[in-house]
């Protein structure tokens, strides 16, 4: 059966692995995309680089090309809340011609009540899923044209490899530096544990809680900030660096210029421990981080929200260190005072949680709404 994939964007992991599962499943999908995309796109599977801008002169182009795929379903990944005319004039050619659409939404918030052209995806759509449960909490009440429409939930699939990290310094400035040999904390067994915060630049604004807990940090325990530091610009930098020393109690820090989801294994020759809790990343991020986090052994410190995410992985004290995302501030001084010595494992055996699971559920919801169109049909 011919799915057709609509996706102005192919720039993620987390979205190859969404699309491929369509193939293990047996389907043949069939990929429209952005003309920029094609250093992106998975070579084994047929992909069409007709968009240049979305606009609904391409969309009115593109009719014929629609006739000749002749897909059975037509499946829109929505990767943020920016919906373009294009996207819009293929879900209605298709509800036209009675095809079943689909739409997988990665990230939503709580404005969609007032974006209309994402309430009129989820008017429009049979089958409608998300990659985290709170998401689908938040499209209760809005209307639907299909009272049978199908809703659920199917996390990001991740597919950690089994490679052993090879713990070397590739950073010699940062090895060579006071800092990292005077800030890493040592355990009873003489191990060093790395504390690692990703950021990205707007954590660091006045106004973000994310800042907040920063400096909580700080408060206890020296960091390492990982993240792309060189996007920062010299002035902003200055004022971070000047805002965190007023701290009256605080630790050292260092920026660690990196692609936010590079691997730490090839920089820290240590128990990396990598601290997450209450800092803003959405589904995609998260699933990325996770994903680093299995395949490297790094230590996650998350909150009850993220875990979430993947809700039967996660055990606190065991495989993960658990906060609750509401009382975040109080629990870091529980934390840092009686659990950060702690040795917990995170091992990379959780195929059934991260793909086996969605990949059932996500081929049930499939063979649900093809059930419902045609018994409609019938």
């Amino acid at each position: 059966m011919k799915i057709l994939i609509v996706s102005p964007q192919l720039n993620s992991k987390v979205i190859h692995n969404h699309i491929e599962s369509l193939k293990s499943m047996g389907y043949e999908p069939i990929i429209i995309t952005s003309q920029n995309q094609k250093a992106h796109a998975p070579s084994h599977i047929d992909t069409r680089f007709f968009f240049k801008k979305w606009s609904v002169f391409e969309a009115i182009q593109f009719i014929p090309m629609f006739f000749s795929i002749h897909p059975q379903l037509v499946h829109f990944i929505v990767d943020d809340l920016n919906l373009n005319l294009s996207q819009e004039l293929i879900l209605e050619t298709s509800k036209v011609l009675g095809l079943p659409v689909f739409t997988h939404f990665f990230n939503l918030d709580y404005h969609i009540h007032k974006n209309k052209n994402i309430k009129l995806f989820i008017y429009k759509s049979d089958l409608i899923t998300c990659a985290h449960r709170q998401n689908l909490l938040d499209l209760r009440g809005l209307s639907t044209f299909n009272k049978k429409q199908i809703r659920g939930v199917i996390p990001p699939l991740i597919k950690p490899s089994n490679k052993n990290p090879n713990y070397r310094i590739t950073d010699s400035t940062f090895s060579e530096s006071v800092f990292f040999n005077k800030n890493f904390i040592i355990n009873d067994n003489k191990q060093s544990f790395a504390f690692v915060v990703p950021f990205k630049e707007d954590f660091f604004k006045q106004t973000r809680e994310e800042l907040l807990i920063i400096k909580k940090i700080l408060t206890h325990n020296a960091c390492i900030f990982w993240g792309p530091s060189d996007k920062i610009e010299p002035n902003e930098m200055k004022r971070i660096n000047k805002d965190l020393s007023n701290l009256k109690s605080f630790h050292n820090w260092y920026f660690l210029n990196s692609s936010l989801f590079e691997s730490l294994s090839d920089v820290l020759p240590c128990n990396v421990r990598v601290f997450i809790a209450g800092l803003n990343f959405n589904t995609k991020e998260l699933a990325e981080i996770f994903e680093k986090a299995l395949q490297n052994g790094f230590t996650l410190i998350l909150d009850d929200y993220q875990a979430e995410l993947y809700s039967g992985l996660w055990q606190d004290r065991v495989n993960c260190f658990l906060l609750s995302r509401y009382t975040l501030l109080k629990d870091l001084e529980s934390f840092f005072k009686n659990h950060y010595h702690e040795e917990v494992t995170l091992k990379n055996n959780h195929r059934n949680e991260l793909i086996d699971a969605p990949v059932n559920e996500f081929n049930r919801l499939i063979k649900k709404v093809l059930s419902l169109k045609n018994e409609s049909k019938a």
